[in-house]
């Protein structure tokens, strides 16, 4: 069963849904709160689409370890199957299967 997907999507932006136990939802949201550098949580750059943008946060970022590693690694804390490889876009979409595909 695909779950129930309500997500606004960027036209061109290829969206999925996950569907999260509780206890797999929590622990998401604890990976993403641990994320941030402050318990005040302050946008400090726009992103590439009105969607996105920058916050102060833990760790680093590079050519080597990009945003879709961050993502990789908070579903992988959430025990959702993550790729080997996840420099790019591309391995996490597809280790994610069908789910609630969005165009």
């Amino acid at each position: 069963m695909k779950p129930p997907c309500h997500v606004p999507i960027d036209a061109g932006h290829q969206t999925k849904c996950v569907g999260l136990t509780q206890t797999q939802y929590l622990k998401l949201v604890n990976y993403v709160r641990r994320s941030f550098r402050d318990e005040k949580i302050e946008r400090i750059q726009d992103g590439f689409v009105d969607a996105a943008g920058f916050y102060e946060a833990t760790g680093f970022y590079s050519l080597a370890r990009t945003c879709n590693d961050w993502v990789a690694d908070a579903l992988n804390a959430a025990d959702v199957t993550t790729p080997l490889w996840s420099g790019l876009s591309g391995p996490v979409m597809k280790q994610l299967g069908d789910g609630a595909l969005m165009p």
